[in-house]
């Protein structure tokens, strides 16, 4: 048996209701929207190997309206101010171009050399520096750095920033050409996933073994690497029993 229905019990209901929160995970979020990057070019696999393509998405769109453009024209007596806004306009167009079209060289050339990361990871990365790029694509560092400054490439792998790919080359042997820091700590990172759980690496093991692998680093700098991938030393990773 239901009690019966009157219109101050309805009122009561439906006043309860209204009060009732709509969104019971609103509490949890932030005040905030999320901020999600935006990959200014991207990097897929074709039949004819790896190729770059812009994002339009990422970039501004910004036109100079025709109308008004045509209509300065025909005016030949125009002012002066006018005529040097329409040309800053234009201006700054051609800049965006440009920066564009760096952005998208400078990928090329990073998919061009860097591409055993694209098929093997990280372990696959190779020293590359800023000046390299700049001598390569003829243009000056300084307009290097501005171009790979917060600007992403996305692959199969993830998404990366264009600064990720610019390394210096650490001390390796006679016979090894360099190696990034980046391929180092993921090869330190696989010697630690293979090792016997009840014997771990110590730091000193690990420089020994990296250098049988032709990489020849300090037991300070291992130390660093492995704490920068939030590897435990070994007593913390040793599995008693």
């Amino acid at each position: 048996m239901y009690p019966e229905s009157t219109p101050e019990s309805i009122q009561t209901a439906l006043d309860l209701i209204a009060s009732l929160n709509p969104y019971p995970a609103y509490g949890f979020a932030s005040a905030e929207p999320t901020a999600y990057i935006q990959p200014d070019v991207w990097v897929r696999e074709t039949a004819d190997g790896w190729k770059v393509s812009g994002n339009e998405a990422a970039w501004p769109k910004i036109q100079i309206n025709r109308e008004y453009a045509e209509l300065l024209q025909d005016i030949g007596d125009a002012s002066p101010e006018w005529k040097e806004k329409l040309q800053e306009a234009r201006q700054k167009i051609d800049s965006l171009e440009l920066r564009k079209s760096t952005v998208i060289r400078l990928a090329e050339y990073i998919v061009e050399r860097q591409e055993d990361f694209f098929i093997f990871g990280e372990i696959g990365l190779v020293p590359m520096l800023l000046k390299d790029a700049a001598a390569e694509l003829e243009l000056a560092e300084s307009t290097i750095s501005r171009a790979a400054n917060q600007k992403y490439l996305a692959c199969p792998r993830g998404l990366f920033a264009l600064r990720y790919f610019f390394t210096q080359a650490i001390s390796t042997d006679s016979d090894n050409e360099g190696v990034s820091q980046g391929a180092v700590k993921a090869m330190l990172k696989q010697l630690v996933d293979s090792e016997n759980a009840h014997k771990p690496h110590s730091d000193e093991a690990l420089v020994q073994l990296l250098k049988q692998q032709g990489v020849e680093i300090a037991r300070r700098t291992v130390a660093k690497y492995r704490e920068s991938l939030g590897i435990p030393p070994a007593h913390k990773r040793k599995l008693i029993g």
